[in-house]
């Protein structure tokens, strides 16, 4: 039980902790917290869907974050005519922040759902 609050409270933690190592003096890439934290909300996605379902997701949001790349791609393409790959990829990585928090957020509820002793 106490592992299972741990990784609710995980994507609060990460991002504070992600926006203590970006605000260091000798950080020397300009990045922003979220940028960061995408790849430790990943594992604690991995972890939360093992809890609740006994198999990863880790398949499941690889695809759709593929296809969020292709979707963004065309839109680059269909509006610009051109696919200018940095603002692409900032872009692209921030969006996948949000599809990441999002998809934790609802497996966060489901858990609950799932594990509640009332249910």
């Amino acid at each position: 039980m106490e592992l299972r609050i741990f990784w609710y409270l995980y994507p609060l933690l990460v991002l504070l902790a992600c926006r203590f190592v970006v605000s260091l003096p000798f950080f020397k890439w300009k990045l922003k917290q979220v940028d960061l934290a995408v790849l430790f909300l990943v594992l604690g996605l991995h972890e939360l869907s093992l809890d609740t379902y006994g198999h990863s997701i880790f398949p499941f949001w690889l695809i759709m974050t593929c296809l969020l790349g292709i979707a963004l791609a065309a839109f680059f393409a269909y509006n610009y005519g051109e696919l200018p790959f940095k603002r692409f990829f900032k872009m692209f990585w921030r969006l996948t922040f949000l599809l990441t928090m999002t998809v934790y957020f609802i497996f966060i509820i489901i858990n609950l759902y799932v594990h509640w002793p009332i249910f």
